[in-house]
């Protein structure tokens, strides 16, 4: 019994030794706040392993996101209590994209739109309600505040705006309008998620070879996107079959 225990000591302390060793390479090689080598000097079981969470595993189990989450609801509770006694552009902006970022999408626009009341040249305020509207099936209604953010400014949020605009005439019915929307994109920035909209239109409109040739482009490059982007690739690759 006391030699099973010995080996499990023993196991356990060059665990520890290969797990710090392993986390000080990647602080260096990441250039990761220098206070976790500390952590990691005094604490090294422990501190290997809420290092690993806190970088690498956060975000997939969702604590990162339950995090975030607390703290938007805080600070629309301080902003709720504040519209009480302040109106303002920028508060209700605020109130809006919060409610935006947690899909709360008619508490968004309601806020949104007090806030283009206040402001209607505020691009931001106009954007958000556009997407909110997108998401809550209005694409005719969203083409308004999107198509006047674009028109402000064609490559708002890296083309963003421009790209919700192409995805709201599509979903309205107005394939020509929405391509050339998609065209302008993908002349400036290579978005997977561009690719695959475009591709939806040129299908609706009949063009299927040049539908499919657009989406064989993006699979066989998909090794050179982001991995928030490979769910664009995916659908690409149903949209072959």
């Amino acid at each position: 019994m006391d030699a099973i225990l010995t080996l499990v000591y023993l196991a356990l302390q060059f665990l520890t030794f290969v797990l710090s060793i392993a986390c000080l390479i990647d602080i260096l090689r990441c250039n990761h706040p220098r206070e976790w080598i500390l952590i990691i000097f005094f604490l090294p079981l422990v501190g290997s392993i809420i290092y690993l969470v806190n970088f690498y595993l956060a975000d997939r189990i969702g604590w990162r996101g339950l995090d975030v989450s607390i703290k938007r609801r805080r600070r629309l509770r301080e902003l709720k209590r504040l519209s009480i006694v302040q109106d303002t552009a920028g508060l209700w902006l605020e109130m809006g994209e919060l409610h935006f970022q947690r899909r709360e999408w008619n508490e968004a626009l309601e806020a949104l739109r007090r806030a283009i009341d206040h402001d209607p040249e505020l691009l931001k305020a106009q954007y958000y309600a556009g997407c909110a509207l997108l998401e809550t099936n209005r694409p005719q209604q969203a083409v308004v505040p999107l198509d006047y953010v674009v028109d402000q400014q064609g490559d708002y949020a890296f083309g963003a705006a421009r790209m919700a605009l192409g995805r709201a005439l599509a979903e309205a019915g107005r394939a020509e309008e929405a391509l050339a929307q998609f065209d302008e994109v993908l002349q400036a920035n290579n978005y997977p998620e561009a690719v695959v909209r475009r591709a939806g239109v040129l299908y609706t409109l009949g063009r299927n070879g040049d539908a499919k040739d657009s989406l064989t482009r993006l699979v066989r490059e998909e090794a050179l996107f982001a991995r928030k982007d490979r769910k664009w690739v995916k659908q690409a690759r149903r949209m072959i079959k």
